[in-house]
């Protein structure tokens, strides 16, 4: 209700971020009774991160009663901020009070410590920790980058952003427009590169680091390619009921491909 409530702009922010997509693909099995009771108490608790982060964006003063991750993290999901306690409050709950657009985090007399998301520019931004927008993402493995892995990726992609704002103005405003997180994969094989998108994850993509800075731009527009298909699938299935599991293959892949995969490759 509270975020419904919110002006336009913040509402908006956070209703199209893509973690808010997750849930509504996994709402309809929570209502089916699909998905057990703790995976439901899980999901419950992540309503406290977009509240945290709507208090923030609208400068209401808040104390929510918040349960930190596995890693004893809270992420305030839709805004750049999460907080990290020591790894023994893992799984616990802590205070997070949200006052003047500013949050804090506290667990008995411990203050948590902030932290910002990498920043590619101002609405994207780099995310390897929050597993309330990481759970979909199945191929290819997450990377767990170190600080400085995580320096190397964001200053290469930073680069490929800003080369793509000078050459083509116009794709970079609708890029960023709307993504809003990029994901580091892992490159088990060494490729050139991996990478991929979802369409309950969408204003995310994910893909593994190059030092090539014309690689890693070619391959966000590819998938971004990808996400405005699955924007029109939202909007249009394209396909009949019971076609989106049919398996082909394809003239051009030796692997057996989903039919709902085919107008992605063309399009990107």
């Amino acid at each position: 209700d509270e975020l419904l409530a919110a002006p336009a702009p913040i509402r908006e922010r956070l209703l199209l971020f893509p973690a808010f997509d997750c849930w509504l693909s996994l709402s309809a099995g929570f209502l089916a009774g699909g998905r057990g009771a703790e995976e439901a108490a899980l999901h419950f608790s992540f309503f406290q991160s977009f509240a945290a982060a709507c208090a923030a964006f609208t400068g209401a003063q808040r104390t929510l009663r918040v349960r930190l991750t596995k890693d004893a993290r809270f992420h305030a999901t839709g805004s750049r901020e999460y907080f990290e306690l020591p790894r023994g409050a893992a799984g616990g709950t802590a205070l997070c009070r949200a006052a003047g657009g500013r949050l804090e985090l506290r667990q008995g007399g411990r203050l948590a410590r902030r932290r910002l998301l990498p920043a590619l520019t101002a609405q994207l931004w780099v995310e390897q920790r929050d597993p309330l927008l990481l759970q979909p993402v199945v191929m290819h493995g997450l990377a767990r980058c170190t600080a400085r892995e995580e320096a190397r990726f964001t200053g290469v992609l930073t680069r490929a952003m800003a080369r793509l704002r000078e050459v083509d103005p116009p794709l970079f405003e609708e890029i960023e427009d709307f993504l809003r997180i990029l994901v580091p994969l892992d490159n088990p094989k060494g490729y050139g590169s991996v990478s991929s998108s979802y369409r309950n994850l969408r204003g995310a993509l994910c893909l593994s680091h190059s030092e090539d800075s014309l690689l890693q731009e070619e391959t966000i527009i590819h998938e971004f390619c990808h996400q405005k298909v699955n924007l029109l699938f939202a909007a249009d299935p394209l396909l009949r009921p019971r076609q989106f599991g049919k398996v082909f293959y394809s003239p051009w892949r030796p692997d057996p491909r989903r039919l709902q995969g085919l107008p992605c490759p063309f399009h990107a």
